[in-house]
């Protein structure tokens, strides 16, 4: 029902989309979802490109003899003109070391979605606002699960109660799902990470896997401790929502593989990650060896200084993360080929109202009062 409704949205002059749809690491676990989503209705506009081309060639050969496979590695800018040819959107799925690429797509006027968790390079695509406001780009951030989905959960608590100050973010992951290799690579990086975040009143170093924070767990006979882990969604949000202090900790399904990490934080096993060949073997291992299920959690609690019997909460769960993401990133596609985002550069709450999108979903939302 919903893509019947989204064609004759698109649809002008009983024309649909003219230009090109380029999804970078469209065959991964995410770019996969989107492409297969997106080929119900474009199947003749897609580009499905990465470094890969055989992967790219299977799975384009999968979904239609119409889908165009692409050798394309973003770091090469002698690529990027004929990359670009014809695109209107591009949907980023992999992950970026500076904004070169997003600077080329802008200068273009293409429209530009990425599902990057990194603050370092979302800040750093921010700065190029007013190159897309110039050529009429819309760019949307923040898009997937954490962040984007615990964004939304957040504009919730904040439209909730107008006082909240304070927000945090538990997020509990499904171990046992197979992941792609950038997710793994970023739980690695994550592990090494120190970063900065306000507590209303300045700003704290924080380093990930440390000083953990026990909390309830709805549907569970037991709680869960979660520790800090640098999502990009707790630098985004106090200024997104006028929110002072927002904190976003991580555990998994699995108490073992959280233990894990924790015991080679404490015992400084977690540097060896910074070795490329440890994290390959890693990620071998872990795609081998099921330790947990695909089912995750997001439970987000606000706070208020004034003094009040009860505040927003709101837990949310579902099943395979990889899912869900690319879910959020089509959803947000849609939206900007029907042209209902601005030009600019916005991260997922600033566009969106929270509650519609989220019903759209394939998760389940509790609503509680906490004290």
């Amino acid at each position: 029902m919903l893509n019947i409704k989204i064609v004759v949205i698109l649809m002008k002059n009983n024309e649909i989309l003219e230009n090109k749809i380029l999804i970078v690491g469209g065959y991964g676990s995410v770019g996969s979802v989107v492409s297969e989503s997106l080929s119900q209705l474009f199947l003749d506009k897609l580009i499905i490109a990465g470094p890969n081309f055989n992967r790219a060639k299977k799975h384009a050969n999968q979904l239609g003899s119409n889908v165009i496979p692409l050798a394309f590695d973003v770091n090469d800018k002698a690529q990027f003109d004929e990359t670009l040819y014809g695109v209107s959107l591009v949907i980023m799925c992999i992950d970026q070391s500076d904004t070169k690429f997003v600077e080329a797509c802008l200068l273009r006027g293409i429209h530009y979605v990425d599902i990057s968790a990194s603050y370092k390079f979302l800040s750093q695509v921010e700065l190029l606002s007013q190159l897309a406001i110039e050529n009429k780009s819309s760019v949307v951030l923040s898009v997937g699960l954490a962040p984007g989905v615990t964004n939304l959960l957040s504009s919730l608590c904040k439209i909730k109660d107008p006082t909240v100050e304070q927000i945090d973010i538990f997020i509990m992951l499904g171990s046992g799902e197979r992941h792609g290799n950038a997710a793994y690579k970023w739980a690695f990086n994550d592990l090494n990470d120190k970063y900065l975040i306000s507590n209303g009143e300045s700003d704290i170093l924080v380093s990930t896997f440390e000083d953990g924070k026990e909390t309830e767990i709805f549907g569970l006979d037991d709680s869960r401790v979660f520790y800090p882990s640098n999502f990009s969604d707790q630098h985004v949000l106090p200024r997104t929502l006028g929110i002072k202090s927002v904190n976003t900790r991580l555990c998994f399904d699995s108490k073992a593989l959280t233990l894990l990490f924790v015991a080679m934080k404490k015992i400084g096993l977690h540097r060896l990650l910074a070795f490329q060949w440890i994290q390959r073997f890693l990620i071998k291992f872990m795609s081998i060896v099921r330790i947990g299920d695909e089912n995750f959690l997001i439970k987000v609690s606000a706070k208020s200084n004034n003094l009040k019997n009860s505040y927003p909460e709101y837990i949310l769960t579902g099943s395979n993360e990889a899912s869900i993401t690319g879910q959020v990133t089509v959803k947000v596609a849609h939206e900007i080929l029907r042209g209902s985002v601005g030009h600019g550069i916005f991260h997922i709450e600033q566009v969106f109202e929270p509650s519609k999108f989220i019903n759209n979903l394939d998760v389940v939302v509790y609503e509680k009062e906490c004290c």
